[in-house]
């Protein structure tokens, strides 16, 4: 029997990704085992019977952030690629254990956007800040934040961005990050938010996106304003968790083991 087999959760993802290997050692008795994305397709098996569908192994999944296939040049390797992928995508939509996150009719990353504007129209926010996305030439004094779109970096001097999106936000209060497992919401810093319920929001934002772990990034304007939404992350890093790492870990193999 493989390791696969043997697992209670399953965490695929690329080998340099650490999250895996942080929730596995804050695991305790749950059996965590990481499976790179080909490992994990020639793992499972979608058997149909009639009307119902099962997924074997039976195992709680967790999904990380793969590597998109432009990267590979070779055409026998993307065809390989959109197999493995294809198995992913569909034992995850399909199985009846708890999976972070589940795609859907939207994608890997539900409904999540690389724009900020678009994700918080689609989480039912409206009058979201402008927005310009950018190559080489960025956009005019009213857009006052810019992050490169390879690193997502915040820039203070756009001049040396490659690709990057900026936000025309009024200057904010500060800036807020809240980790989102299920439910639970764990704020990053005690950043003053004055009276908003700032984790309340992030998990409702995540909901309505359709995504069960997520970091949700506020800018906190001053006043009573509501916060703007700054970016939905649908695969959190070590790095952006580290704070309240160990409560995420434990949440997170809550809804899995649940």
């Amino acid at each position: 029997m493989s390791a696969i087999e043997q697992a209670d959760i399953v965490v695929v993802d690329e080998a340099d990704d650490p999250f895996g290997a942080v929730l596995a050692r804050h695991a305790g008795d749950v059996r965590v085992v990481r499976a790179r994305p080909t490992e994990a397709a020639r793992a499972m098996t979608i058997v149909q019977n009639g009307t119902s569908v099962r997924v074997e192994p039976a195992c709680a999944l967790l999904l990380r952030p793969l590597r998109p296939q432009d990267a590979m040049r070779d055409a026998d390797e993307r065809f390989a690629h959109t197999e493995v992928f294809s198995t992913l995508w569909s034992a995850a939509a399909m199985t009846a254990r708890p999976v972070i996150n589940r795609p859907n009719a939207w994608g890997w990353s539900a409904r999540v956007s690389a724009s900020a504007v678009v994700t918080q129209q689609r989480a039912g926010m409206r009058d979201a800040a402008p927005e310009a996305y950018w190559h080489a030439m960025p956009p005019g004094a009213a857009f006052r934040y810019h992050q490169s779109l390879e690193t997502w970096a915040v820039v203070d001097d756009p001049s040396g961005t490659r690709f990057g999106r900026s936000r025309a936000l009024a200057r904010p209060r500060g800036w807020e990050q809240v980790i989102v497992v299920g439910t639970e919401g764990f704020r990053v810093t005690r950043a003053d938010v004055g009276d908003r319920d700032i984790e309340a929001d992030s998990v409702d934002v995540a909901t309505r996106l359709g995504v069960r772990f997520a970091t949700v990034s506020w800018a906190i304007p001053f006043g009573e304003a509501p916060a703007a939404l700054a970016r939905v992350n649908p695969f959190p890093s070590v790095q952006e968790c580290r704070p309240v790492l160990t409560d995420v870990c434990a949440a997170l193999l809550r809804s899995l083991t649940g």
